[in-house]
């Protein structure tokens, strides 16, 4: 594999391993996410290129291998996904929003690795739905502080997120009406 296919893959390597929390991947699961078609053989040969190319263009110190797994090296990397789910653990939630730029890997695809596919897509739904807790926490410490204007104004976001969840509505509303934006309220 060569050229864009190669690259996607390269990236899937370095997205699986810094999403996981303790940072280190098996050979063989990266070879079963990356490479199920492929003989065992040859995707061994895949990945160790994969990583080979890796550490050529972002360093050495990059990747580590640990037995059959590798790991990122301390400091090589940052992963905003993974911060975004530290910060938002803590309750820092404006903080944990400004890092979630939306749909986790929104439009990277991997041809022929449904495995990849799927696990990504999980990812997605699961940081969304994290977000949209974030957003309805930082809505309701909005409300308890009396900032009625700045809750309406994250209650729409959550809807822009749900359309179809009446409750973010109604809060969206009762936060309009708070604030004294009545005709908005009912609009």
């Amino acid at each position: 594999m060569v050229g864009e296919a190669a690259q996607a893959r390269r990236m899937a390597v370095l997205v699986l391993l810094a999403t996981t929390p303790n940072g280190a991947v098996g050979r063989e699961k990266l070879i079963g996410y990356l490479w199920p078609d492929v003989d065992i053989e040859r995707a061994r040969h895949l990945l160790s290129e994969a990583v080979y190319q890796l550490r050529k263009a972002l360093g050495a110190d990059l990747l580590t291998s640990e037995g059959d797994a590798l790991r990122l090296g301390a400091g090589c990397v940052t992963c905003d996904a993974a911060e975004f789910e530290t910060l938002a653990g803590r309750g820092e939630y404006e903080a944990a929003l400004a890092l979630y730029g939306g749909p986790f890997l929104d439009g990277f695809n991997v041809r022929n690795a449904p495995d990849f596919e799927r696990w990504a897509e999980s990812e997605r739904q699961r940081l969304g739905d994290l977000a949209g807790e974030c957003r309805e926490s930082l809505a309701n410490g909005l409300e308890e502080r009396k900032d009625f204007v700045e809750a309406a104004r994250q209650w729409k976001l959550l809807i822009a997120h749900d359309p179809y969840n009446s409750r973010y509505v109604a809060r969206r509303m009762w936060a309009l009406a708070s604030s004294g934006d009545p005709a908005n309220a009912v609009q």
